[in-house]
């Protein structure tokens, strides 16, 4: 009985892990790209393509970062710190009248 129970956990860990790779590292990719394109020093459809190609390589390495990270929490809260900063940052970004 014993046994069944480890594997269960360790099945729902590694289901929690998957969900954080795929929903928060997604929402950290484009929160990412939003602020890019706000951030970087080029014309307006540049900035934009630019960035947007930059979060597809920040979330391949939040996916690996998150079932690297020892704790499912973590990944979690690592995913979620940053990508509220970021929204933030781009949301006043936004209202203070910056255009991507």
């Amino acid at each position: 009985m014993k046994k069944a129970h480890i594997d269960n956990r360790y099945r729902w860990e590694i289901a929690f892990r998957a969900l954080a790779a795929i929903f928060g590292g997604y929402a950290l990719a484009n929160i990412s790209g939003i602020l890019l394109s706000f951030l970087l020093p080029m014309p307006k459809s540049d900035a934009v393509m630019t960035g947007i190609l930059l979060s597809f390589a920040l979330y391949t390495g939040a996916i690996m970062w998150v079932f690297a990270v020892r704790s499912v929490h973590k990944a979690w809260l690592g995913l979620a710190v940053p990508s509220l900063i970021l929204g933030a940052i781009a949301l006043a970004m936004k209202l203070s009248g910056a255009t991507p």
